[in-house]
């Protein structure tokens, strides 16, 4: 009797899968991209009555042409209740976006997430655009999250910009500015830490 219980309930998951293999994507309960040390975890929660065959994880960096780069292989799913998975990109594109996709086997594939990794220069920090003409984006390290003042200085020291952030980036408009080198600074108001470095306007 045992072979004939393994053997029905293959055809019945088969069933269930074919059953919804014209959906664009499964019903997802997390589909989230994270970065952790310039890899990417990737976390990913089917809702309950989600059977699928094999996850397959697809990368792009302009989100139209994609690569296979691994996946988790096996049944995938469960009838009876939500079910998590995790995978890594360990070697994502830096200084560049990160589209990922699913393609969950038989059920479809996720909508498409992006993330962006960044490689931070010796000094500390990394800008984008550099020249910058409209806005300026800053990404530096900041692993604990603490808060940073931000301090935009001009060439005849100046104070012209303040903002404050607790995350790893910040955002400036350099568009009423003239175009040359600017000073900023990066003071850490947890501990005694400063980064210094200049951003290029140019219009």
């Amino acid at each position: 009797m045992k072979p004939l219980v393994i053997i029905l309930n293959l055809y019945f998951i088969f069933s269930i899968s074919n059953s919804v293999k014209g959906q664009s994507f499964p019903n997802l309960e997390k589909w989230s991209l994270t970065e952790i040390n310039g890899q990417v975890k990737i976390d990913i929660k089917l809702s309950s009555g989600n059977i699928c065959y094999g996850i397959d994880v697809y990368r792009s960096i302009d989100s139209n042409n994609f690569v296979y780069i691994g996946g988790i292989p096996g049944f995938c799913g469960s009838l009876a209740e939500p079910t998590n998975y995790e995978f890594v990109d360990e070697k994502p594109v830096v200084n560049s976006n990160n589209y990922y996709y699913i393609d969950f086997g038989g059920l479809g594939t996720s909508p498409i997430l992006n993330i962006v990794i960044n490689k931070i220069n010796t000094n500390g920090y990394r800008i984008s655009p550099n020249p910058s003409s409209e806005f300026a984006n800053i990404y530096f390290l900041n692993d604990n999250l603490n808060e940073f003042e931000f301090v935009l200085i001009n060439n005849i020291g100046g104070i012209i910009l303040k903002q404050n952030t607790n995350t790893a980036f910040i955002t400036i408009n350099v568009n009423d500015l003239l175009s040359g080198i600017y000073s900023f600074s990066l003071i850490n108001k947890s501990i005694p830490q400063i980064i210094n470095g200049s951003i290029l306007v140019m219009h």
